[in-house]
């Protein structure tokens, strides 16, 4: 059911696992904008690839993708992080994450961290990319659980109006059967 979109949600916790302390200069720069990319890409394609699977899977995701955008600026996570820094990177080929030095040495010797500024707190770019993947978790799971409930009731509904007997399973997003048997 959002087999696609759940894939892309794995690479971008591959991409997280590839920050490693020390990394800097423009191999940062590729990674982050890999992860950040990817981060965007999970909605891309729930919308364009998942959605396609079912056309009831189709009205759920474009239901929440109206609810998502009713909400705004809210959840900031989306609209202040996943949205706008992907925008910034792909439109204009900026970062919004910073290098922030605390600790100045001499002579020439720098100590500093990456920082991203979300919703008015400074928090290590990796950090902001682990809440990103736990928002996109609960929101792919969300939609699921709306699928299957749907999924459900329609069971139910062939049940009660005398179709006969309704069997059917779900497995991976994946409907296997539905069996009616003539009632004399």
């Amino acid at each position: 059911m959002t087999k696609a979109s759940r894939k892309v949600l794995e690479d971008c916790k591959g991409a997280l696992e590839d920050f490693k302390y020390g990394v800097q200069g423009g191999e940062w720069r590729r990674r982050w904008i890999t992860s950040v990319v990817l981060l965007r890409t999970v909605g891309n394609v729930l919308k364009i690839v998942d959605a396609l699977t079912d056309p009831v899977l189709e009205k759920i995701i474009n239901a929440e993708w109206e609810k998502l955008k009713g909400s705004k600026p809210e959840p900031r996570i989306f609209w202040e992080f996943i949205y706008q820094e992907r925008n910034n990177i792909l439109k204009e080929y900026q970062i919004s994450a910073n290098m922030y030095f605390p600790f100045l040495e001499c002579p020439l010797k720098l100590s500093g961290f990456f920082s991203i500024n979300l919703c008015g707190v400074l928090l290590y770019p990796n950090i902001a990319c682990r809440y990103s993947i736990e928002w996109w978790d609960k929101y792919l799971a969300n939609i699921e659980t709306q699928y299957a409930a749907n999924k459900r009731r329609n069971c139910d509904f062939e049940l009660k109006n005398g179709s006969g007997f309704c069997l059917q399973g779900l497995i991976s997003g994946a409907r296997l059967a539905t069996v009616d048997f003539l009632v004399a």
